[in-house]
């Protein structure tokens, strides 16, 4: 019996800086992910994330 879990996984993302005011700067950012070996790969995971975190 194997235990040891594979996850690895594969990203690319990008990210800009919007000023909001003279203090508050947006940095929204998205990504696209997917698995490349089993069982992540196997199930076809794709992931998309957005994140919105400001910076005041």
């Amino acid at each position: 019996m194997q235990t040891r879990r594979e996850q690895a996984s594969f990203g690319l993302a990008l990210r800009a800086n919007v000023p909001l005011s003279r203090t508050a700067i947006a940095r929204p950012g998205l990504g696209y992910f997917r698995g490349i070996d089993d069982p992540m790969a196997a199930a076809k995971y794709q992931i998309v994330q957005l994140d919105l975190p400001f910076v005041f």
